[in-house]
């Protein structure tokens, strides 16, 4: 109860899975659709899976629906268009990472290796492999980002409230509406996706597990989730220019949509754990993806009967237990990949595993202690009554509504023209008008999209327009 008023709620991590997932929706659905933009962009990481803070970028995955990846030369592939076919070949010297030989590029403009093929491009046992360098060729600094940075995989970029609102206004829209502290930070990441399941995870599919988790449709869900190879190689490898590593971004959501609110409390401490102690000791070698790892890991050992808000404060020392011992064999596992090791051992020196296992050790003996350290008000708590929580956490849950509902018009009235743009089709108005049917009724199905509905009926009352009265000039 005390964190669902003081920190998040089960209702308040679903409203915003939700709005993301509704936003992701639209703009997949418009880019499947469009005739001429191949890139697509879907938001991943805490934002998608509502357990986002104020310290939180977001993250953005971006990928080309024609850059087509199969696991053997032999396989089909279903894209009537491809620019670049790729043979993904495991390096099991680095688990988790892989090669992408190019078997066949179709369009060649697109990569530029007429210009400079050495720069996209390697050549090793006589093979050619694709670099992760291709990166630089994607379109990721989009209209909104007027700063950024390359940091490892990702192009850091920053929006800022007063281009934003520039833009706005170019547009004839009111920018009353627009939070006047809008400052948004993301991460783009360009990866190349795969509807398969790779095969170097087939151990996940036969595990045995002392749980009943996950279920045959979570599980079903997972294999068809498929993943994502993203732009960046190993740091312990001499040829990281050309590998690429395997992530599983979609299936990860998936399995966090499933959390109970137990789960969801306990995934929260722990990166609460990492943003306010472990950060300071450990540095980046415990991330938040640490924490999400070290959740799925105890999801497996322990039933749902375990995971109640009863046995909150066991669970959360559970999670901690099994951080520790991680630490200890300074080996941890990556949830779909046991043989990838997510510490990097050059990196994660002997000192700060002392250091960290310390602070582990000190928070299991005391945890409420520890808790209290994490969360200050937590000690408050014991004078206020439940129906007193119960009345903080519904006004968070309302503000937070109301917050959301705000960020989701601001986000359809930015994205509306680019949105539109991709339904534009030469000038076969019919055809266009066509598209922009069909779009309408996929809108109808996702919620707080107002706003967009309106503006493409407005789009299609012009056009109508326009057919009709070029029906009258020529009769």
């Amino acid at each position: 109860m005390f964190l669902n008023a003081f920190d998040t709620s089960k209702s308040t991590v679903r409203l915003f899975q939700y709005s993301e997932k509704g936003m992701n929706e639209i703009v997949d659905y418009f880019c499947d659709h469009s005739l001429n933009h191949r890139y697509h962009h879907t938001i991943v990481g805490s934002t998608a899976e509502g357990l986002e803070d104020c310290k939180s970028d977001i993250d953005v995955i971006m990928f080309n629906s024609k850059h087509v990846v199969i696991e053997s030369i032999n396989d089909t592939y279903d894209c009537t268009d491809p620019e670049i076919l790729v043979v993904r070949i495991p390096d099991e010297g680095h688990p988790g990472y892989s090669k992408l030989r190019v078997h066949c590029i179709f369009s060649i403009k697109h990569f530029q290796f007429g210009i400079a093929p050495s720069k996209y491009a390697a050549t090793k046992d006589g093979k050619v492999y694709l670099k992760n360098s291709v990166k630089e060729l994607i379109p990721a600094v989009v209209k909104f980002h007027t700063h950024y940075s390359i940091n490892g995989p990702a192009f850091h970029t920053k929006s800022n409230e007063h281009h934003v609102k520039k833009v706005l206004q170019e547009l004839g829209i009111e920018t009353q509406i627009f939070d006047s502290e809008y400052d948004s930070l993301e991460d783009v990441v360009f990866c190349i996706k795969s509807t398969e399941w790779p095969i170097e995870a087939s151990e996940w599919t036969r595990r045995r597990r002392a749980s009943n988790w996950p279920t045959k449709e979570l599980f079903d869900n997972i294999i068809n989730a498929g993943y994502y190879l993203a732009a960046v190689g190993s740091k312990e490898s001499k040829y990281n220019e050309i590998q690429w590593r395997v992530s599983f971004n979609k299936a990860e959501l998936l399995i966090i949509e499933s959390f109970n609110e137990t789960q969801i409390h306990c995934i929260r401490l722990l990166k609460i754990l990492k943003n306010n102690r472990l950060s300071k000791i450990a540095g980046n070698n415990i991330t938040s993806y640490t924490m999400k790892t070290v959740m799925f890991w105890c999801l497996e050992e322990k039933s749902d009967e375990f995971w109640q808000s009863s046995n909150l404060m066991v669970c959360f020392c559970f999670c901690v237990s099994k951080l520790k011992s991680f630490v200890e064999n300074v080996f941890i596992p990556n949830y779909f990949l046991r043989d990838r090791n997510q510490f990097i051992a050059s990196e994660f020196t002997c000192e700060i595993q002392k250091k960290t296992n310390q602070y582990l050790d000190r928070f299991l003996r005391n945890p409420k202690h520890g808790i209290s350290l994490l969360l200050p008000s937590y000690k408050y708590s014991a004078k206020t009554s439940i129906s007193e929580l119960h009345l903080i956490g519904m006004n968070r849950f309302i503000l937070n509504w109301l917050q959301r509902r705000l960020l989701t018009t601001q986000e359809n009235y930015i994205v509306n023209r680019d949105l539109l743009w991709k339904l534009y089709d030469g000038y076969n108005i019919q055809n266009i008008l066509l598209r922009c049917d069909m779009a309408l009724e996929k809108l109808k199905t996702i919620s707080y999209t107002q706003p967009l509905i309106k503006n493409l009926q407005n789009y299609m009352g012009l056009l109508q327009y326009i057919l009709l009265r070029e029906e009258k000039k020529t009769s």
